[in-house]
């Protein structure tokens, strides 16, 4: 499921899914202002996180799906053929940044890859936790270099 449809519906029932940490948030020309020299996949991370911005979701998904799969060939994981565990962990991280609390269950993460639990706590848990990592190594990589520039 795209993650940008999963915020929409969550939304409707959560006042602020992305109030994490109780950062305040960001306006989204302020944080590009203060990112202007960094790389995109952390710009688009930290509009993401930070400022709540979910009309990068479909990109930032994308560029993560990216370097989930350069992660995945690196460590020589299989994934079996027609499954799009990788794209749909992706999608999984940036839903779990905004909103941890309902999907920090196993059963919800599964239902939303699309695998069953036996496989997710057997190999693909640590794999998501390396991808969702990521994410959240990009976003803190942002809000480092935007505090850094505030200062």
């Amino acid at each position: 499921m795209n993650p940008v449809r999963v915020m929409a519906k969550l939304t409707e029932q959560t006042p602020n899914p992305g109030g994490v940490g109780g950062v305040p948030e960001l306006d989204v020309a302020t944080c590009a202002a203060l990112c202007a020299r960094l790389d995109r996949k952390y710009y688009l991370a930290a509009r993401l996180k930070w400022c709540l911005d979910w009309t990068v979701a479909s990109e930032l998904e994308y560029l993560l799906w990216v370097h989930a799969a350069g992660l995945a060939s690196h460590e020589g994981w299989r994934v079996p053929r027609g499954r799009q565990y990788l794209r749909r962990m992706a999608g999984l991280a940036i839903a779990e940044t905004a909103d941890p609390k309902h999907w920090s269950t196993q059963a919800a993460r599964c239902e939303f890859i699309g695998m069953d639990a036996a496989a997710w706590s057997r190999r693909w848990r640590g794999r998501y936790e390396a991808i969702f990592g990521m994410l959240n190594d990009w976003s803190a990589t942002a809000w480092y270099h935007i505090r850094k520039m505030q200062a």
